[in-house]
């Protein structure tokens, strides 16, 4: 099942999805706290969990054989001089289990 989900996922979610699971809900979040309705609110809120929980589990998927972490450098710069942000099969467990609570509450 996960298999087709990643068959249906694009290209620039599997590529950016490790910096996408941090940045989405932090510049979303705000936005929520502005609209009066609650409604609509919390029909953002949703859909960002969902969001989330969906790029964490394209990184489980991606580090799912444990020898392959995913490496992404923030800001274009490469590893000695800028950023680096890896996820290996652990931290993609934990936030799958995360994002998937989340989702789920």
């Amino acid at each position: 099942m996960i298999d087709m989900l990643m068959l249906q996922v694009p290209d620039w979610l599997s590529h950016h999805a490790s910096a996408l699971l941090v940045v989405v809900p932090l510049l979303l979040a705000p936005i929520c706290a502005l609209f009066p309705s609650g409604r609509f609110a919390w029909l953002l809120a949703v859909f960002i969990s969902l969001f989330s929980f969906v790029a964490a589990l394209v990184l489980w998927q991606q580090t799912q054989g444990g020898l392959v972490a995913v490496s992404y450098a923030m800001g274009g710069w490469p590893p000695p001089l800028g950023i680096e942000y890896r996820i290996d099969a652990a931290n993609a467990l934990v936030a799958e289990a995360g994002y998937g609570d989340g989702f789920s509450i």
